[in-house]
């Protein structure tokens, strides 16, 4: 008797909690039913909006959170190398180094290109003149001109270190210790407007537009420090 009792007691509180439960449903649908279209697109939109914002809010924190924990260890990795090595790979060159055109001389570029057996220590170009303006100093063009000569002269017009220009000719098309190089190697000497999806820009096509232009181009970027998205700090 008193079991049953019990379970007697214990089936209302069940009822009622399904009841409870139905609620909130059972007062949505009768608003759904006596809404007019307007109102019953603002009762599917307003929390299909919260939701998309809801999970906007969460992708966004998502990938922010993992775009941090990459710089971090994109920081710790380059902390290690610059203790490691004492290289630190931010922070590659000093400006002082970079815009010293007395870094090498004529002659030291030519015994640095003979040194790595490349064939431009042996190839010579025709150059034109360039006048003086606000970035760099006149050029005097001529015919048959070394390499060296073209990238020494190049250096000290716009005040770039011969080493930059060397080190932007390797990297760019390997042309110190190339020795074989390409036609489209020499037009593309130092990569100047001459993007892997297209064709060189006649106008710095070629070895010479290529070596002063870039020396050039460098100059600009110091001069011109709003134009661009990166700044020095």
């Amino acid at each position: 008797m008193n079991q049953r009792s019990s379970s007697k007691q214990r089936r209302p509180k069940t009822t009622r909690k399904k009841t409870v439960a139905r609620k909130p449903l059972r007062r949505w649908l009768r608003t759904w039913k006596r809404a007019r279209f307007k109102q019953r697109l603002a009762m599917i939109l307003v929390p299909l909006v919260a939701v998309i914002c809801v999970t906007a809010l969460v992708v966004g924190l998502t990938t922010f959170v993992r775009w941090r924990r990459e710089v971090d260890a994109a920081t710790a990795a380059q902390d290690a190398t610059a203790q490691h090595y004492g290289f630190n790979p931010g922070n590659i060159i000093s400006d002082g180094q970079f815009f010293n055109e007395h870094a090498m001389s004529q002659a030291e570029v030519q015994a640095f290109l003979d040194q790595q057996g490349g064939a431009l220590a042996s190839t010579r170009f025709d150059t034109e003149s360039h006048p003086a303006d606000e970035l760099c100093e006149a050029y005097e063009g001529a015919t048959d001109e070394s390499a060296a000569a073209v990238i020494d002269k190049s250096a000290r017009a716009c005040g770039i270190s011969q080493k930059v220009l060397l080190t932007m000719l390797q990297k760019e098309q390997h042309l110190v210790t190339a020795t074989a190089p390409t036609d489209f190697q020499i037009r593309a000497a130092m990569g100047l407007s001459c993007p892997d999806d297209a064709n060189c820009d006649p106008a710095y096509a070629g070895f010479f537009n290529q070596v002063y232009g870039a020396a050039r181009r460098y100059r600009y970027y110091l001069n011109h420090p709003d134009d661009y998205a990166y700044h020095a700090g």
